[in-house]
């Protein structure tokens, strides 16, 4: 934990001590090993959940009620007021999910949230994956957000646990409408496309454009690079 804390402050001086302890509040559980230079890989097994640890996937109205209910945790209670969108954004819980969360829809699209994975431990939320699953066919599934809580970020990976519940529920779906095949796509703004594009590809094994797969790499040699101009959009082809 304090390894991980000296990395953390390394990479960012003007790192708030309230951030520093939610970012390194999931290392050091009992059962669980955190690797500083380790890279997750997608293949890899999952680690086990956290004890308290509930995972439930909400369709419809209920979908869009759990995502406001999220937007709330992440703005600590304040989502109406300056200070709690403040504080969802420096928590990684950006405008654009803000937006997705109040509006039910992202900014620039008609696509309602249809379908949430929602992680809660201990009965709070601790992550969210919000997608809109085409309701006539269920052929072609828009991942419009993911998310997890600094507090449970590292170790339990649950990014990929919502990933994999995300898969476990679109290939049930899909597979009772006839289905064989889905296509999950996604594009990202050029700002956000660096830390978005490494993470779809890199860490969950998605495909992209040439230049999602640029940013990608980018991010991954540590270097910031300059934003560009491009096409970011990530897709992963689900065979049922």
């Amino acid at each position: 934990m304090l390894k991980h804390a000296a990395d953390l402050r390394r990479r960012d001086p003007l790192l708030q001590s309230e951030i520093l302890d939610e970012l390194v509040a999931a290392v050091g559980r009992p059962g669980q090993i955190y690797l500083t230079n380790g890279k997750p890989r997608h293949d890899w097994p999952l680690p086990p959940l956290p004890e308290g640890a509930q995972v439930l996937v909400l369709t419809g109205p209920e979908a869009v009620h759990a995502l406001r209910a999220y937007d709330a945790h992440a703005c600590r209670g304040s989502p109406d007021v300056s200070a709690g969108p403040e504080a969802g954004v420096v928590r990684g819980w950006a405008a654009p999910q803000q937006h997705l969360a109040l509006e039910g829809t992202p900014i620039g699209s008609r696509k309602v949230c249809n379908a949430v994975v929602l992680v809660r431990i201990s009965g709070e939320p601790a992550g969210v994956l919000s997608m809109h699953l085409d309701p006539a066919h269920a052929r072609s599934c828009v991942v419009q957000a993911i998310h997890v809580m600094l507090s449970w970020r590292g170790p339990f990976e649950l990014s990929r646990h919502l990933w994999q519940q995300a898969r476990t529920w679109v290939t049930e779906t899909a597979r009772a409408k006839g289905c064989s095949f889905v296509r999950f796509s996604l594009e990202t703004s050029c700002g956000q496309s660096q830390q978005a594009c490494h993470f779809w590809i890199g860490r969950m094994g998605w495909d992209g454009t040439e230049d999602a797969k640029r940013a990608a790499r980018g991010y991954s040699s540590g270097v910031v690079q300059k934003v560009q101009v491009g096409v970011y959009e990530c897709f992963f082809d689900l065979r049922i």
